[in-house]
């Protein structure tokens, strides 16, 4: 005859219970640990990244300028100002345009970031409610779109408008530029500035609409 089955007490099939949440959360601790290790060496080096990369164009953009006035000092004739300040807005433009990319991407990161670190946190308050007192978890940290509302998106104004900014700037100036040297001069001071300004505040308003929408998307 086959042996007969045990049966398990209330007291026994809790323990048990216990003894086999025990083992999978001893197993589940260094993934996770690791995992925000992971996240947070991720972000940091975003961070790093893109910080590197705001200098360079700060610094770009006032030794441009500084050369710029330089240049009109020693008595460079106005056409070849003209020219040598098209060349450096249109390098001032695109790497303002790179930097701004690179202050997305480095917004996109954090967005991802938080969204799993929150998962993370919210994993050990579920198991262990007594956490809770321990571990940052803001109430208003949820796993939904943080650009549902306005308060996120200013969160993120800063270092990514202050690229676009300079990349704006760079190609106002540039168009400026351009009309200086194949318009004629009457014409080119009656138009440059509003042309300029028109321009610069289109490229503004456009790659801040093209970062919102990327990020509401997440």
């Amino acid at each position: 005859m086959p042996p007969k089955k045990k049966v398990l007490t209330e007291s026994e099939k809790a323990s048990k219970t216990r003894q086999t949440k025990s083992t999978s959360d001893d197993s589940t601790l260094p993934i996770l640990l690791a995992e925000l290790n992971i996240i947070a060496a991720r972000t940091e080096h975003a961070d790093q990244i893109a910080e590197s990369r705001l200098n360079i164009l700060l610094t770009s953009a006032t030794g441009a300028g500084a050369i710029l006035i330089l240049l009109d000092q020693l008595g460079v004739s106005p056409n070849n100002l003209l020219e040598v300040s098209a060349i450096v807005f249109l390098v001032l433009w695109m790497l303002g345009l790179l930097t701004f990319i690179r202050m997305l991407e480095r917004n996109i990161i954090t967005i991802h970031s938080n969204r799993s670190m929150s998962r993370i946190r919210k994993y050990f308050v579920k198991n262990q409610p007594e956490l809770s007192a321990y571990i940052n978890l803001p109430k208003e940290e949820t796993l939904r779109n943080p650009h549902d509302h306005k308060p996120a998106l200013i969160r993120f104004w800063g270092s990514r408008t202050l690229a676009a900014v300079v990349s704006s700037a760079a190609i106002g100036l540039l168009i400026g530029t351009v009309i200086g040297l194949f318009s004629n001069q009457i014409i080119a001071q009656s138009i440059n500035a509003a042309l300029s300004f028109g321009f610069g505040l289109v490229h503004l308003v456009g790659l801040e609409w093209y970062a919102i929408n990327q990020l509401k998307r997440l």
